[in-house]
């Protein structure tokens, strides 16, 4: 198990990502920021909350090129590296 991991990953812009208590399959808290290189500046706002299939809650927004999600109890997302 890990208390905190950290990474970012370049994938079309950067995202920072945190996770808090992670095991081997679940982690506690995940966060991500986004900045992405494409996209149009005037995007409408998107809005997300999901519950079920493997979280207990996650978030997602985004507006023009940033974006913010977070997933609390929930499956662990791809690995830094």
């Amino acid at each position: 198990m890990k208390l905190i991991q950290f990474g970012v990953r370049e994938d079309y812009g950067k995202e920072y990502c945190l996770t808090l208590l992670k095991t081997k399959r679940y982690s506690l808290l995940q966060i991500e920021v986004d900045i992405s290189e494409y996209g149009d500046w005037f995007e409408l706002p998107y809005l997300q909350i999901n519950m079920g299939y493997g979280r207990l809650f996650s978030f997602l927004f985004t507006i023009a090129r940033f974006g913010f999600t977070f997933d609390i109890i929930g499956r662990n997302w791809r690995d830094e590296e």
